[in-house]
C-alpha cells in the first residue's frame, strides 16, 4: 500500500516568502498548494484537506486571523496542525489557543521554520488530511 503524501497549504502574499515556505516543504517531502490571500485560503481549505497549513496573520482581503476563526469553525482538529506567522509578535502571543502548533515571528530563522514543520509533521503519519 502506497503511503500518502503529507499535504502542506501556504498562505502568504509576499511571493518571495511564499516561495521560500514551498520549496523548505517541498524538500521536507510535503505536496505543496499556495495561496496569497484569505479568500483564495478560504476556497482550497473548503474544497481540501491538508496536513499543514502555514498562515501570514497579516494578509490582503480576508485576514489570517479571519482564516483561523473559519478553521476553528469547521476544521478544528486541524489547529494542530497550524503554523501562524506574523511581524507583529504581539498579535501572536496570547491571542490563540494551545493547539495551534506552532508561531512563527517575522523576520524567521529558516532553521526555525525547518523544527517547527518537523514537530507539525508528525502529525502527518497519524491522521487523515481534515
Amino acid at each position: 500500500m502506497a503511503e500518502e503524501s503529507c499535504r502542506a497549504l501556504v498562505v502568504e502574499n509576499d511571493s518571495a516568502i511564499s516561495s521560500l515556505f514551498e520549496a523548505i516543504l517541498r524538500r521536507e517531502q510535503f505536496e505543496v498548494e499556495t495561496a496569497s490571500n484569505g479568500d483564495q485560503a478560504l476556497e482550497k481549505i473548503g474544497a481540501n484537506g491538508y496536513h499543514l497549513m502555514v498562515i501570514d496573520l497579516m494578509l490582503p482581503k480576508t485576514n489570517g486571523r479571519k482564516v483561523i476563526e473559519y478553521i476553528r469553525e469547521h476544521h478544528i482538529e486541524t489547529l494542530n496542525m497550524l503554523i501562524a506567522v506574523s511581524a507583529d509578535l504581539s498579535a501572536i502571543r496570547g491571542s490563540y489557543p494551545e493547539d495551534i502548533c506552532k508561531f512563527l515571528a517575522k523576520p524567521f530563522d529558516v532553521d526555525d521554520f525547518v523544527r517547527h514543520v518537523h514537530a507539525c509533521k508528525k502529525l502527518c503519519g497519524t491522521r487523515s488530511a481534515g
